[in-house]
């Protein structure tokens, strides 16, 4: 092949570029778990990769052109799906590496824990542009595909332990105690989530599994804790599942966590009779495993109570509930406010008002509460607690009070939460309560938004049919009954085509009622 001269000149400038970035890429400390742990990082290297191409094939004029074209096709798309829709990270934060670094045990990666030795491994691969730097690292995607490609799988393999390593603080682990809402994290999370994903990713593509498969599904599980708490229940679930399968046994504290994590997410999703099957193994994994008076025996009676108050077997769940609280006061427990509203749920459903409010306010955060300390606490619990008492308001006749509370917590679950279950559910009690008091118009707009933010959700049938029954009742009050028997029809429809335990009588408002669940925390 004949070159032109201007080709002919670039050959040495290519190889010159190519041996800077051999040279890097044998410093495997720094590189290997960059290429693993993806970021989206938009650094000026077309030049480079083009090099990187051109001298794989030809230094032709018109190969080039091509190059410049393939690449900017690749800019700015993803290649994976990605396991949360919200914000996320275009770089992998400097803090990843040192926050991680002390879980690292592999010596040839022994240079994350030093600042000094940091910044002698990053030279060469600023020099050859294959990163950029800031507070971030920098990688193109296509220059990570070529590093990876260029791993043998025991190399593969430990890089993949590594970023394992890294990754794992970003995430509170929910197993070995008893714990509550994670609020207070979910912005450290939210910056490691896309890494984690990245991860599921190279695994699938490269059949890269880490040297100990029970770390990566503890990793996997820590994050699937997080994504239950965003309501982020697809992926959740498959997070979960795929850690049950990596998990070596079944006999251990973190299995018997991802089957409860199951069990929640069936039980938020209006599938009681599978949280049910759960939540039965993962109460027996730990009465296997611990002593009969473990803070974690309490959870998962606890667990097995709130699945007997939505299946409505409400003496079952009572006595759970009463052994769940003997447990966490004999053990000091921070988590005796969760057992106590819990409980109160059952007795609300019990009919039992007045003494479900006793028992609420028996929670010590609860003394002496405001509307205000519900909210100012910002925990998605405490506001749960809110929608608790405002139901209790409603059925004591305190309906002025019950629409006060209702509004307060639907305003916080959709600045928080946005348009996910809790804010529908929320939404639906406050048209209610609204209607109630003659305000049908408004009452109308909040149920017609509940159909429309439920229909983009998964498993939202149950309450876009319960919002569109209430819709037909009110529409049959103002005398719209052609309305009415349309919105008739579609709660049918969607009813028969979601999967509940209300069977296929419905006949009162109970019964739609039984679409949803129950109580949403």
């Amino acid at each position: 092949m004949r070159l032109r001269p201007d080709a002919v000149g670039g050959i040495q400038k290519f190889h010159d570029d190519i041996l800077t970035w051999r040279r890097a890429h044998s410093r495997p400390r720094f590189a290997m778990p960059k290429r693993l742990i993806r970021d989206d990082g938009k650094a000026a290297l077309g030049t480079m990769l083009i090099r990187l191409h051109m001298y794989q094939s030809t230094a032709d004029g018109l190969v080039c052109r091509e190059y410049y074209e393939e690449l900017s096709s690749v800019e700015g798309t993803s290649r994976e799906p990605t396991p949360y829709p919200g914000k996320h990270s275009d770089a992998i934060a400097e803090s990843i590496f040192e926050n991680g670094a002390e879980l690292v045990q592999d010596p040839d990666f022994g240079s994350l824990a030093d600042e000094i030795d940091l910044a002698d491994v990053e030279e060469p691969f600023l020099q050859a542009a294959l990163i950029s730097k800031d507070t971030e690292e920098r990688i193109h995607r296509l220059v990570q595909a070529l590093g990876l490609r260029r791993l043998n799988d025991a190399d593969r393999r430990k890089c993949f332990t590594v970023a394992i390593s890294l990754l794992s603080l970003g995430f509170p682990e929910t197993w070995s105690k008893d714990v509550g809402h994670q609020k207070q994290q979910w912005s450290r999370c939210e910056q490691y989530l896309p890494h984690v994903n990245a991860l599921v990713q190279h695994g699938r593509e490269n059949n890269s599994l880490a040297e100990n498969p029970d770390v990566w599904a503890e990793l996997l599980l820590r994050c699937s804790w997080y994504l239950y708490e965003k309501e982020q229940y697809t992926y959740a679930r498959t997070f979960t599942q795929t850690a049950l399968r990596n998990f070596t046994s079944q006999e251990t504290l973190a299995y018997a966590s991802a089957i409860d994590l199951l069990g929640l997410i069936d039980l938020d999703l209006n599938n009681p009779l599978q949280a049910l099957s759960s939540f039965e193994t993962g109460f027996s994994v730990r009465r296997s495993l611990l002593a009969p008076t473990d803070p974690l025996i309490a959870f998962a009676l606890n667990n097995l109570a709130l699945v007997r108050t939505e299946l409505a077997e409400l003496s079952e769940a009572e006595q759970l509930h009463q052994q769940a609280i003997q447990l966490r006061l004999q053990n000091n427990s921070d988590r005796i406010g969760n057992s106590y509203s819990n409980y109160a749920v059952a007795l609300l459903r019990m009919g039992k008002p007045n003494e479900a409010e006793r028992i609420l306010m028996s929670c010590p955060s609860l003394q002496g509460c405001t509307d205000e300390t519900f909210l100012q606490v910002d925990n998605p619990r405490f506001v749960g607690d809110m929608v608790l008492l405002s139901r209790i308001r409603h059925a004591q006749g305190r309906k002025g009070d019950a629409l006060r509370l209702a509004s307060k917590a639907l305003a916080w679950r959709q600045k928080v939460h946005g348009d996910r279950y809790k804010t529908c559910d929320s939404m639906y009690d406050v048209a209610f309560l609204l209607r109630e008091q003659g305000q049908t118009a408004t009452a109308l707009d909040l149920l017609d938004a509940l159909t429309r933010i439920a229909g983009a959700l998964e498993a939202g049938e149950g309450h876009m049919a319960r919002a569109e029954w209430k819709t037909s009742q009110i529409l049959e009050a103002m005398g719209r009954s052609d309305d009415s028997r349309t919105h008739l029809e579609k709660a049918e429809a969607l009813r028969k085509a979601f999967r509940t335990n209300a069977g296929d009588g419905i006949t009162n408002e109970s019964d739609w009622e039984r679409l949803t669940p129950y109580m949403l925390w």
